[in-house]
C-alpha cells in the first residue's frame, strides 16, 4: 500500500471479501469475509488463506479501514504480489487500485432556468436548475420553495442525478405572482430524499442569496403574472354632451399595460345609430386609450363598454 494515507490504516484493517455481486466491484454487506491480514508499514500480509474459485469470474475484494480521520485530498494505492495460485488471476483494473479521499460535500454555485424570459401564466411551466460544484447523485424527492407572493410554491426534483445539474419542475397555479421569479432563502430541502457526491458526502444545502449573485433572479427575467387586468371606460374629458359632431370620445384606461386591445373590443349600445356599422378608432398605449366614435347618422344616445 502507497500513497498519503497509508499512516491511517488500522493494524488490523485490511481484510479480503468474496464478492457476491450485491454491488457490483464494491464492497458491501452481502459478501462474505475471507480473512484479516497483519499490516505493518506499507504491507499488509495475508496468511493462510485458501481462495476457492469456482468459476472463471470469481472476484475478492481487499478493503481497508481508516484508523483515523483522513485529510482532503490523501490517496491510498494498493496492488497485489507475492500471490500463489493454480488459476491465472487478473486485477480487475488496468493499473494499480488508488483511492483518493475526498472529505469535501458537494455545493451550490448557481442557481438559474434553461426557460425563456419572459411573463408567464396559470397552467405554464418553469425549470428552475441548481449547479453543483461536483456531480452528485440525487435520490427520493428534495425539494425547493419558490417565493410567489402569498402562496409559496414548493416543487419537487425532477432530473439531473449524476450530473453538476439538477433541475426542478414549476407549474404555474392561480394566484401566483412575482415580478423577478426567485425562491425563499435556503429553502433548498432533503424531503427525506438525498443529495451527496460519489464518496458519500453529503451535499451542503445553502444556496446563494435571493436577489445576490448566482440566484435566479439575479440570472433570469421571470415574471409570474396571474391577476387579469381590470378596466374602466368612461366619456372622454372634453368631450360635449350632447354632442352636435363627430367623433364621439371615450377614454378607456388599464389597471396595467395591455397589449391587442382593438375596435372589437368596444361594445356599443343607445339609440343613436346605426351602432352595428360605427367606426371605432383607437388611438394610445400601454395602460390609456382613446376610441373615437363616427359614422353615426341617426341621433340618440352612444354607450360604450368593454367586451
Amino acid at each position: 500500500v502507497t500513497g498519503t494515507n497509508t499512516a491511517n490504516v488500522a493494524a488490523n484493517g485490511v481484510k479480503i471479501y468474496r464478492d457476491n455481486g450485491g454491488t457490483a466491484n464494491e464492497w458491501d454487506a452481502t459478501d462474505s469475509p475471507i480473512g484479516t491480514a497483519s499490516f505493518a508499514g506499507a504491507t499488509a500480509t495475508f496468511t493462510g488463506i485458501n481462495l476457492a474459485v469456482t468459476t472463471t469470474s470469481t472476484q475478492y475484494i481487499i478493503t481497508y479501514d481508516i484508523a483515523a480521520a483522513p485529510t482532503n485530498g490523501q490517496t491510498m494505492t494498493g496492488v497485489v504480489s507475492g500471490v500463489t495460485a493454480t488459476n491465472a488471476i487478473t486485477n480487475n483494473d488496468t493499473a494499480d487500485a488508488t483511492l483518493t479521499i475526498d472529505t469535501v460535500p458537494p455545493t451550490v454555485t448557481n442557481v438559474d432556468s434553461p426557460t425563456a424570459a419572459g411573463t408567464y401564466n396559470v397552467g405554464d411551466t418553469i425549470t428552475i436548475r441548481i449547479t453543483f460544484n461536483e456531480n452528485v447523485t440525487v435520490s427520493g424527492t428534495p425539494q425547493i420553495t419558490l417565493e410567489t407572493g402569498t402562496t409559496d410554491r414548493t416543487i419537487n426534483y425532477a432530473t439531473g442525478s449524476g450530473s453538476t445539474q439538477i433541475t426542478f419542475t414549476y407549474v404555474v397555479q392561480a394566484g401566483d405572482t412575482s415580478t423577478d421569479l426567485d425562491y425563499v432563502a435556503n429553502s433548498l430541502a432533503l424531503n427525506g430524499g438525498v443529495i451527496r457526491d460519489a464518496a458519500l458526502n453529503n451535499a451542503v444545502l445553502t444556496l446563494p442569496a435571493p436577489g445576490g449573485a448566482g440566484s435566479l433572479s439575479a440570472n433570469e427575467a421571470l415574471v409570474i403574472d396571474t391577476t387579469a387586468p381590470t378596466v374602466t371606460i368612461n366619456q372622454a374629458v372634453g368631450q360635449a354632451d350632447p354632442a352636435a359632431t363627430q367623433p364621439i370620445n371615450f377614454t378607456v384606461v388599464f389597471s396595467e399595460a395591455v397589449t391587442g386591445f382593438t375596435g372589437g373590443d368596444i361594445v356599443l349600445a343607445g339609440t343613436a345609430g346605426p351602432l352595428a356599422g360605427a367606426t371605432r378608432t383607437i388611438t394610445g398605449a400601454g395602460p390609456t386609450y382613446n376610441v373615437a366614435i363616427s359614422g353615426l347618422t341617426t341621433p340618440g344616445t352612444v354607450i360604450a363598454t368593454i367586451n
